[in-house]
């Protein structure tokens, strides 16, 4: 084998050239073959592969074997990210609402929300961080309004969170908001 092409011993594109390699002398053999002369009721086939024929193969060959390696080296599809979701549809006009989350298991933390009433509505998500052996702090605020997803994203160093939703300083206080909570291990 030679040296260039015995890096490529396990791969698809030892596939591709046998492909283009059989393609080659195929094409080869129909050309010389549709030199030659023949009988009469074969000279418009024998034309036809020798010369259009011969050509629209080669770029039929040409576009599946383009089709195939696109479809290999294309965009792979979507990674699976395991976690916990945990979603709120509350009401902070009537009270505020404080849960607490154990996310020492999680790596990053994402937080998406909306306030869904009223249309000019607004609340304040406020998230809370807290390590072994210290205080709770803050680690992270979205003021959320109506018709528009906010989201917040970060790498988790906390062991324990807690996710406050309250009405919002703006327009009218929120009287549903929804609030996801991703805790993903990746």
């Amino acid at each position: 084998m030679l040296p260039a092409l015995s890096s490529i011993s396990n791969s698809p594109l030892k596939i591709v050239f046998i492909v283009l390699g059989v393609a080659a002398i195929v094409l080869w053999w129909l050309l010389k073959r549709g030199a030659r002369k023949t009988w009469a009721s074969t000279s418009s086939w024998n034309s036809y592969i020798g010369g259009q024929g011969t050509l629209l193969f080669g770029f039929l060959l040409l576009g599946g074997v383009l089709a195939w390696i696109s479809s290999y080296g294309g965009p792979h599809s979507g990674e699976v990210t395991l976690g916990k979701l945990i979603a709120y549809h509350v009401d902070p006009s009537k009270e505020v609402l404080i849960e607490e989350l154990d996310s020492q298991n999680y790596n990053r933390i994402t937080v998406l929300t909306q306030t869904a009433e009223p249309q000019d509505g607004a609340a304040t998500i406020t998230i809370y961080g807290q390590s072994t052996g210290l205080s709770r702090h803050e680690i992270g605020r979205i003021e959320t309004v109506a018709g528009a997803w906010s989201r917040w994203e970060q790498q988790n160093s906390s062991k324990r969170l807690a996710v406050t939703i309250a009405t919002g300083a703006g327009a009218r206080p929120a009287t549903r908001v929804d609030v996801f909570v991703f805790l993903s291990s990746k």
